[in-house]
């Protein structure tokens, strides 16, 4: 009897992209679950905004605030709402919402990455290279701040503008494209502080000298920051309130005194030097067609280098993704000319690259990997509880000369009584007590914080950042020290009198 089944038609060939993309999402799934469990979880920003979801209450509630500030301030209303939502969904509390925060957002913004560099091998190792480079920026991308929308969103601009032609009339091609730009620019603004830096993308743009391209996709973006404030409910408000935080932490140069390392220039790094100068060089050599510097993300990565030496977010929250996704543009631009979709090499290269990434990504695991503000706080609220009469009384104020105590405390009793003065901003708080705070943090004395401790009351404390053999010099204080490294301090108590009180959490 004769088989007269066709012949299979199946080559293996034919699946390479598809096993090399799902390899590269598979990583890039499975690599913040693996800094999680070593025990990872942000320092910062990141620990507040959950805070802030879980308290149910507004920011004045929270913060002493100076009067230009409204009471409803909210400055990630879109972020907080998602938050609030999944923990409505799901009920998996504090610690579960900040894993939450890192994965969701690193995958916000990797997972479009692969769709807009047509080789995702290219993105993986040009990612594991930069991070060799400059670590500090790659490990931003995983500490659970929504500024990741903006980035995600400067991404689809680079990507649309280098993918459409807007100089012919095929606007129904290119229409789902600038939604996906309008819906991500919308986002970026509601959940995330700092719609006035989409200047910076706008000005690339302008500098390709390709107008019609610059005018269609600014217009879009301008569409979706009006869009997105008008989510907020005070659209005027809002967008008042970003430019005017900006002026208040920057203007009295707080930068230089101020802890925050985001806030201070980024000094000069050869490395970042070499690799900017780089393209610029090969434009009068032989390889002066190897890069595109016409390019939107080129003018943003010389841009924010440049301001970086200014106020370091700009280069890590602009400058840094831009040459990321330049560099990766350009060498898929190459590597595409020479190695074809379906070709073996792809996956022995991906292979090569993958393990580049992981090598360097997961090399810190005893450095950056091993933050763990949670470790900090339990060993500190266990301390509390022996002794729950140093923490303020309700209608109190947690007085700091640090945004650490505030992050902290914040997270581990987002529903307590008291407020803080030193909060995510400094420069929030009323103008005479920043002022006392700018001059602690020039003069790094205690007694800087005198017009502080002269206002306090039995309700309030002054925490202290210190290790335990550096207790503060402030004699109109009593003072005690909680593990790991605070040292609470309080008007002094008379003997006999009950100073019970109860943590609220």
């Amino acid at each position: 009897m004769i088989d007269k089944t066709p012949a299979s038609n199946y080559n293996f060939k034919n699946y390479l992209p598809l096993l090399i993309f799902s390899l590269i999402l598979l990583v890039i799934i499975v690599f913040p679950l693996v800094i999680l469990s070593w025990g990872f979880a942000p320092l910062d920003d990141a620990l507040r905004h959950v805070a802030y979801t879980l308290s149910e209450k507004q920011w004045a509630d929270i913060l002493i605030l100076r009067d230009q500030f409204p009471e409803k301030l909210d400055t990630h209303p879109g972020w907080h709402s998602i938050l609030k939502l999944v923990n409505n969904s799901t009920n998996i509390g504090k610690d579960g919402l900040l894993q939450f925060s890192v994965i969701s957002l690193w995958l916000f913004l990797a997972i479009p990455a692969l769709f807009y560099i047509k080789k995702p091998e290219i993105f993986i190792g040009c990612l594991g290279f930069l991070a060799f480079i400059d670590f500090d920026s790659f490990y931003r991308l995983f500490i659970g701040r929504p500024y990741i929308f903006t980035i995600s969103a400067a991404f689809s601009i680079y990507y649309i503008w280098e993918t459409f032609n807007f100089e012919d009339n095929s606007k129904l091609k290119k229409s789902p494209f600038l939604i996906l730009l309008f819906s991500l620019t919308t986002l970026a603004v509601w959940c995330h502080s700092g719609w006035y830096l989409f200047i910076l993308p706008i000005t690339g743009l302008l500098m390709t000298r390709k107008y019609q391209s610059a005018v269609h996709i600014s217009a879009v973006i301008i569409s979706g920051i009006f869009t997105g404030a008008l989510l907020t409910g005070q659209p005027l408000q809002y967008l008042y309130n970003q430019v005017y935080h900006v002026f208040i932490s920057l203007g009295s140069g707080q930068n230089f005194h101020d802890p925050v390392v985001e806030f201070r220039p980024t000094g000069f790094s050869w490395d970042i030097f070499i690799l900017i100068s780089l393209p610029i060089f090969f434009k009068f050599s032989k390889l002066k067609n190897l890069f595109q510097l016409n390019h939107p993300a080129f003018f943003v990565m010389i841009l924010c280098w440049l301001l970086g030496f200014y106020v370091g977010r700009f280069w890590y929250d602009w400058g840094f993704p831009a040459l990321l996704y330049w560099y990766s543009y350009n060498i898929c631009s190459v590597y595409a000319k020479k190695i074809n979709d379906n070709s073996p090499y792809r996956i022995v290269t991906a292979i090569i690259l993958i393990t580049i990434f992981l090598t360097i990504g997961l090399s810190k695991k005893n450095d950056h990997w091993s933050d763990n503000p949670i470790a900090f706080q339990s060993i500190l609220n266990n301390d509390l509880k022996q002794d729950p009469a140093w923490l303020p009384k309700a209608s109190g104020t947690v007085y700091s000369n640090s945004m650490g105590a505030f992050y902290n405390l914040f997270y581990l009793y987002p529903k307590a009584d008291w407020k803080y003065l030193v909060g995510f901003e400094p420069g929030m708080m009323p103008e005479q007590l920043y002022q006392t705070y700018l001059d602690y943090r020039k003069h790094r004395t205690y007694e800087s914080l005198l017009p502080w401790t002269d206002t306090m009351s039995s309700n309030d404390r002054l925490v202290v950042l210190a290790d335990q053999k550096y207790k503060p010099t402030l004699t109109n204080l009593e003072w005690k020290f909680f593990r790991p490294f605070y040292w609470f301090g309080r008007i002094p108590v008379q003997k006999g009198k009950n100073s019970g009180n109860e943590i609220s959490k």
